[in-house]
C-alpha cells in the first residue's frame, strides 16, 4: 500500500460463490466503516468478500500527468527519428 497523503476510499465487494457475480456492497471513507458493515452481514459457508482501497484523483492531477507523459513521449520520438 502506498504512503500517499491523498484521501483513501474503501469498497466492500461480495463475490457470489455459484456464478462469480460481483456486488458492490458499499464505498466507505475509512476501513473501520468497512469492518462494521462486514460484521453486520449474514455470512454463509463459502461467502467471499473483497476489500479494495482507492485514492481519488482530481482533474488537475490527471491533466498534469497527461501533459508530462505527452512531453516524455514526444521527446522519445525525437530520439528515434531519422
Amino acid at each position: 500500500m502506498s504512503c500517499s497523503t491523498e484521501p483513501k476510499y474503501w469498497s466492500l465487494i461480495s463475490i457470489d460463490a455459484f456464478d462469480g457475480s460481483v456486488i458492490v456492497l458499499g464505498v466507505f471513507d475509512c476501513i473501520e466503516a468497512v469492518t462494521i458493515r462486514l460484521n453486520r452481514l449474514h455470512h454463509g459457508c463459502g461467502d467471499e468478500y473483497h476489500i479494495e482501497c482507492f485514492t481519488l484523483s482530481t482533474l488537475e492531477k490527471e491533466k498534469s500527468f497527461a501533459e508530462a507523459a505527452q512531453k516524455i513521449g514526444s521527446e522519445g520520438e525525437d530520439l528515434y527519428s531519422d
